[in-house]
């Protein structure tokens, strides 16, 4: 039956992973709700006191950064079909987006994003747009430069997650209980 043989096939399919736990004290002091990798192989990781810190591939400290907010998501740029981006987009609970500089850790742009926490971020495929999803139920798409192009979604309840289709025309977002899909500039229909 279909189920023995996908048993099967998930017994047959070995996947190593290794593993290292490592501890490392002193460079973030609370909680890290967000992290990601750069194109370079350099981990960002962001602590709730605002401390943003870029690890090298042999665990040490490449640089370090603070800002004057928590930090809830962090987003690369994409960089399809172009050199090798150095931006990365923060959202944060004083609701700000925010775009920092890869090399130097620097702040290059601040705006209101959204009333209450902006609770996530994320770029369409080819880094030409961005969208930030917060407390207040909006969502907002924004040019890479942060300036705001539209808000397809005002929600009365919170948006904790979305995704970006693979146009960049398309958003699932999560809000309450339940999941949407909307064209970006069109109404979305519930699943």
């Amino acid at each position: 039956n279909e189920q023995q043989r996908q048993s099967l096939f998930w017994k047959k399919k070995k996947i190593m992973v290794r593993l290292e736990v490592c501890e490392r004290r002193g460079q973030h002091e609370v909680m890290v709700p967000c992290a990601t990798w750069t194109p370079g192989n350099e981990l960002l990781s962001c602590g709730d006191d605002g401390t943003i810190v870029k690890w090298g591939v042999d665990g040490s400290v490449v640089s370090k950064s603070k800002i004057d907010s928590s930090v809830t998501s962090i987003a690369w740029m994409p960089s399809v079909g172009r050199g090798q981006t150095d931006v990365f987009a923060i959202c944060c609970t004083d609701g700000t987006l925010r775009l920092i500089a890869g090399s130097t850790l620097r702040e290059e742009r601040k705006v209101q994003a959204h009333h209450g926490a902006a609770i996530q971020v994320g770029w369409n495929l080819d880094g030409s747009a961005m969208y930030s999803g917060g407390e207040d139920g909006e969502i907002k798409v924004w040019s890479k430069t942060a300036n705001l192009r539209n808000t397809p979604v005002r929600s009365q309840h919170a948006v904790y997650a979305f995704a970006a289709g693979p146009t960049g025309e398309e958003l699932c977002y999560a809000s309450e209980l339940r999941l949407y899909v909307i064209s970006v500039g069109s109404t979305s229909s519930s699943i």
